[in-house]
């Protein structure tokens, strides 16, 4: 999807760029460099649809993490390795099944 090294376009990516991407393994980029293994576990479309052509339903994926603990709220470098990396908005939801939960909305 993007040329390795380079950032995604957030806005070109849709729901279903993400749907059939569910379960698979992405890497979150630490400051200190290291990575923190996620797991996309959903991706939920919003119920409406903005107006104005051209414009896309926003969406949110949910990503679980290897361990427990959380990191804060911030924007972090999601790497996936066909998607390529993408900055996200990441917000921590809370434990799930051993890992932290965060969201990525898509407005």
């Amino acid at each position: 999807m993007s040329e390795p090294g380079k950032p995604i376009a957030l806005d070109q990516l849709r729901e279903e760029d993400f749907a059939r991407r569910r379960g698979e393994r992405f890497r979150l980029r630490l400051p200190s460099g290291e990575a923190l293994g996620l797991e996309l576990v959903e991706v939920a479309g919003h119920p409406y649809l903005p107006p104005g052509p051209g414009r896309r339903r926003g969406f949110t994926v949910t990503f679980r993490s290897d361990r427990p603990g959380h990191l804060p709220q911030a924007i972090y470098p999601v790497e996936h390795d066909e998607m390529g990396t993408m900055e996200l908005f990441l917000v921590p939801l809370g434990p799930r099944d051993g890992g932290m939960c965060y969201d990525a909305v898509f407005n």
